[in-house]
């Protein structure tokens, strides 16, 4: 409310900027915390188109061109739907803050919910940004906190799906797969 009585001035633009990055970081920890504290997840079923329109319905994007969405398979999976939007969501932002050039490829394909984007390889191991407030430097923003990678890895293991990460001429796959070939 404070605030909104200030006159317009860069002070008040920086006060609001980081009043959203406060905003953003507190309710990423309570996020953590709710998955911590929850031994197993809602399952409830629903389709791959129905996760990613979610998911791109919590994504703040300023150019809907910036994602292609390509559904080859529109497979049912069995989750909770509110958990795998935030995880698909979080790829989708990562996706977007490191990309060098658009689009980003959203691919749905047998069991496969694939984000890819292209960029430069991965400054460490993939393993490294699972931990939380780690994350690559060379970033197209400076938002965010290294959170998001955790919270992503930590919603797909509780759902028993496995997250993978492949990188391949210029190209980050970032991949839940629901069920593994037998």
């Amino acid at each position: 409310f404070a605030l909104e009585a200030l006159e317009e001035s860069s002070a008040r633009e920086t006060l609001k900027h980081s009043f959203k990055e406060l905003d953003q970081l507190t309710r990423e920890l309570l996020e953590i915390e709710k998955l911590q504290a929850t031994d197993t997840m809602q399952s409830t079923p629903f389709s791959a188109e129905t996760l990613v329109m979610e998911a791109l319905s919590k994504l703040y994007i300023d150019d809907e061109s910036k994602i292609i969405a390509r559904i080859n398979d529109n497979f049912t999976l069995r989750g909770d739907l509110h958990y795998l939007s935030l995880a698909l969501k979080n790829l989708l932002d990562n996706a977007l803050k490191y990309a060098d050039q658009f689009p980003i490829i959203l691919e749905v394909d047998s069991n496969r919910i694939n984000v890819v984007n292209h960029g430069k390889p991965l400054e460490k191991e993939f393993s490294y940004f699972l931990t939380p407030f780690t994350r690559q430097e060379r970033s197209r923003t400076s938002e965010g906190f290294g959170l998001g990678l955790n919270i992503v890895s930590k919603i797909v293991l509780k759902h028993g799906y496995v997250l993978s990460y492949e990188y391949k001429n210029g190209k980050h796959c970032f991949s839940i797969i629901t069920k593994l070939k037998n």
